[in-house]
């Protein structure tokens, strides 16, 4: 049965296809937006590692964050601010 990815690793690898698919966007706008995205999936994947180090879980750990009550959990800054990407 393959492994699951983790939501860590999701974003991670959407980061990676989406700087992938700016190197050879065939226009500025379409370079932009690809940018942009990656910014954000970045942005996700740094979160996610920031929250399961503070839990200690994670691959670091060793351990299953499912295991892990996050009901008191608060969502770092980068997941509740909405700012404006820098212009080019």
């Amino acid at each position: 049965m393959p492994r699951k990815e983790s939501d860590e690793q999701y974003f991670s690898r959407r980061y990676e296809e989406e700087s992938a698919a700016a190197d050879v966007a065939s226009n500025r706008e379409a370079r932009i937006a690809h940018l942009e995205l990656a910014a954000r999936y970045a942005q996700f994947a740094a979160a996610i590692r920031e929250v399961e180090e503070r839990l200690g879980v994670g691959p670091a750990a060793g351990l299953r964050a499912e295991k892990v009550d996050r009901s008191q959990a608060v969502a770092p800054a980068i997941l509740t601010e909405r700012r404006p990407l820098p212009a080019n």
